[in-house]
């Protein structure tokens, strides 16, 4: 298990790790959630990573998406609030 503070780091510490699962924050500095994932999933393009955002809705949900993410989840979320939000996971 690894955590990283900004984009940048979340990717090396992937390329470290190899996750089976990434949680990826969307907002964070040095490199938002996006173009982490995006650098990410260019290395490994079978990577897992599910978004997490606290907005529904967000622009940048479609964003992360798009970039190779598989799935989201809203920070606000309860445990028995779980499900795949796109059926992807």
């Amino acid at each position: 298990m690894a955590q990283a503070s900004n984009g940048q780091e979340a990717a090396t510490m992937f390329r470290q790790h190899q996750p089976d699962v990434t949680l990826m924050d969307l907002r964070m500095s040095v490199m938002d959630g996006v173009a982490a994932i995006a650098a990410i999933c260019a290395e490994f393009p079978s990577a897992r990573i599910v978004l997490l955002t606290t907005y529904d809705g967000d622009e940048n949900i479609y964003r992360g998406l798009q970039a190779g993410a598989k799935d989201y989840l809203l920070k606000g979320m309860r445990r028995g609030d779980f499900s795949s939000n796109s059926g992807c996971f």
